[in-house]
């Protein structure tokens, strides 16, 4: 939770990652206004300890979700996980559970 702002409290932060361009991307719940995003700029680059000129965009709404990271399998002699086996994890998720899948599981 993110909570330093004095009008937007219990803000969820999903996750955050250095991408390949080094920057860093945070993550927050599908509906999460912009306004407040934009609002918590400065709390985040304070957190971070950034230095005001740090450039802090809001990117568009999700259109994919990219899973990167995902252990194949349990160990060197397992059987590799289906993709299927995969997106029924996935779906255990609350916060991914509603999110359409463009391929059937």
């Amino acid at each position: 939770m993110l909570d330093v702002h004095p009008t937007h409290t219990s803000v969820t932060i999903l996750g955050a990652h250095w991408n390949k361009s080094s920057n860093i991307i945070v993550s927050f719940p599908p509906g999460t206004p912009k306004a407040t995003l934009l609002d918590l700029r400065p709390d985040i680059g304070l957190a971070l300890g950034l230095p005001n000129l740090v450039v802090m965009s809001v990117d568009k709404r999700w259109t994919k979700l990219l899973v990167s990271s995902v252990p194949a399998r349990l160990s060197a002699q397992a059987p590799v996980f289906t993709e299927a086996d995969v997106a029924i994890s996935l779906n255990h998720n609350p916060v991914l559970r509603d999110i359409s899948q463009p391929r059937p599981v």
